[in-house]
């Protein structure tokens, strides 16, 4: 399995409304139920843990770009360490963004990203995800279909 089998792209928007409705009663007031679903599955939301694995993905798509003979100019490595303490601010996001479309741009794919990652929506957060797998199944397809001598068989007139 790779980091691209982890990706997720069906946030909805029920999820984030969801979330933003937890977010606002005390955690204390929660039931156990309500506090397990805000610990632990926040699809609603744009995490720590979502950077790390786009950033993740990224880079692994950059080197099967690179072990394809592709060139990537303009791509930046991302951070892929966040933690949950950290702040990540609107320039940085909007960097984050712009090495996936570095990506986007090398094969062109039709997958729509968002302009900005200001007011992130569930739709644009899924369609980060879904240009990753997008581009990583269009190399794995090029890849396979490569004509090593040049022509179909070897020798053919």
């Amino acid at each position: 399995m790779s980091v691209i089998d982890t990706l997720v792209t069906n946030r909805t928007p029920e999820q984030a409304g969801e979330l933003r409705r937890l977010k606002q009663t005390p955690f204390a007031d929660m039931t156990a139920a309500q506090q397990a679903r805000f610990l632990n599955d926040l699809a609603g939301s744009y995490s720590w843990v979502d950077l790390n694995r786009v950033a993740q993905a990224c880079a692994y798509v950059y080197g099967v770009f690179q072990a394809a003979g592709y060139d990537v100019p303009g791509y930046t490595a991302l951070k892929d360490d966040w933690t949950e303490t950290d702040k990540p601010n609107l320039a940085f996001l909007n960097a984050y963004l712009g090495s996936v479309a570095v990506l986007k741009a090398r094969l062109n794919t039709a997958q729509e990203l968002p302009t900005t990652m200001r007011f992130l929506t569930t739709e644009g957060a899924n369609n980060i995800e879904k240009l990753l797998i997008a581009v990583d199944d269009t190399l794995t397809r090029l890849q396979s279909a490569y004509w090593y001598s040049g022509e179909i068989q070897a020798g053919e007139e």
